[in-house]
């Protein structure tokens, strides 16, 4: 009983942390999961859609992590109006992973900003699929020569089955690799 008040004073404490970090970075959510991926705190504790006891052990960001390396991801929802971009880092002890902390980002404020910028630019996931870009348009269609089926079968781009090939016409681009 003492064990478990303490857990949960622990838990809080973490969780409140996590909301004032979150407030501040201008983030969506930011959550630490356990080394299973379950999440054991998170900024949106308090809230009706909380991730706490979620588990994200399936999600590319959580298994780069797992193998000491940022985990980055891209997802859309409703319909690709939603974009999010997530980072993942793992926690360590003793040279073993016992957590993630995970933050997702929404990619609405950083287009708007880019967006001022009198530039052409895109950004592809590894799927080639523009999650981030100057032009409307390109947002969510696909500049690579990957199978357009298997990209649009894909869960991660469930919110938006009318994905494209962009080759049509020429794009100016230049490369920025990261």
């Amino acid at each position: 009983s003492e064990s478990i008040d303490k857990y949960k004073r622990g838990q809080e404490s973490i969780n409140l942390s996590l909301e004032m970090i979150n407030n501040i970075s201008g983030s969506t959510t930011i959550f630490l999961m356990d080394a299973a991926g379950k999440v054991v705190s998170s900024s949106n504790w308090a809230e009706k859609n909380s991730l706490i006891n979620k588990d994200f052990s399936s999600t590319p960001y959580f298994e780069q992590a797992t193998q000491n390396i940022l985990g980055r991801y891209f997802t859309s929802l409703a319909g690709g109006e939603e974009r999010y971009y997530f980072f993942a880092r793992s926690i360590q002890f003793n040279k073993k992973v016992i957590g993630i902390v995970a933050v997702q980002v929404p990619l609405s404020d950083i287009v708007f900003n880019w967006t001022q910028a009198d530039i052409d630019f895109l950004v592809t996931d590894n799927n080639g699929v523009i999650f981030l870009s100057s032009t409307r348009e390109w947002d969510l269609n696909v500049i690579s020569n990957n199978d357009l089926s298997v990209v649009q079968n894909n869960k991660r781009y469930l919110s938006n089955k009318n994905l494209k090939r962009l080759n049509e016409e020429p794009i100016d681009l230049h490369y920025v690799v990261f």
